[in-house]
């Protein structure tokens, strides 16, 4: 034989109105999280708008920077600059290259 601590109407009572109190408790939390979750996500979204416009303007900076240098004539290399020879010492420059 079992025994249950209340009728069975009332242990049907009991889990409807816990259920009916989980659900209200669900839709509270749900609405609060809506509430603020929604601050923090407008936040960055103005954040992000705020920034658009010089990322933007950056990378078109770079982009810019990039055809000028990639559409810029070739330079001549530049010379190395010349050392004077210490005494003694015999200079590239003076060495004769004509023997032969």
């Amino acid at each position: 034989m079992l025994f249950a601590p209340k009728s069975g109407e009332d242990t049907r009572k009991l889990i409807k109105d816990k259920t009916n109190e989980g659900a209200d408790y669900l839709k509270q939390r749900g609405t609060d999280f809506a509430r603020h979750g929604r601050r923090p996500a407008q936040q960055g979204q103005d954040v992000l708008n705020r920034q658009k416009t010089p990322i933007a303007e950056a990378m078109e900076a770079g982009k810019q920077a990039y055809r000028d240098t990639v559409n810029r004539p070739p330079q001549p290399p530049a010379e190395a600059p010349r050392t004077k020879a210490k005494a003694g010492e015999s200079s590239p420059m003076s060495e004769d290259v004509s023997t032969g």
